[in-house]
């Protein structure tokens, strides 16, 4: 961490096991450059994050599966933390949920249009992998 400061890397993310989840959700963030930034991030166990989308009435299209989903309302994001699991893929689809928010709808497609800069970002942005 101390290299990363002393070369002023605007973004530190660890991609192997990753050790503090919203650290590194954070610094993925600040490389995305969000035009709307999510009021909350939540990372839930996974008996909430169903509660949470039932209670949200959160619709998945037959087929696919959903770790994480933005409720508009309260601009929050909700993370299932158990299945989840910490893979590097947090960064891909916090761009999606990223892209509800700023296309302000719960169409899957507009999300992911929305969210291509936001990738584009991520992918370019200086990473460093602590060992």
């Amino acid at each position: 961490m101390d290299q990363a400061i002393h070369l002023k890397v605007p973004a530190v993310w660890m991609q192997e096991e990753i050790v503090h989840e919203r650290a590194a959700q954070k610094a993925q963030m600040q490389a995305m450059q969000p035009d709307v930034i999510p009021s909350r991030i939540i990372f839930v166990p996974h008996w909430k994050y169903l509660y949470a989308a039932k209670m949200y009435k959160l619709h998945v299209p037959t087929g696919m599966a959903s770790k994480m989903f933005t409720h508009l309302a309260s601009r929050s994001v909700f993370i299932d933390y158990d299945y989840y699991g910490g893979d590097e893929s947090l960064g891909y689809w916090m761009a999606h949920e990223l892209g509800h928010l700023v296309a302000n709808t719960a169409d899957e497609n507009d999300a992911e249009k929305a969210a291509k800069p936001y990738r584009k970002r991520l992918k370019g942005a200086q990473l460093v992998s602590l060992q």
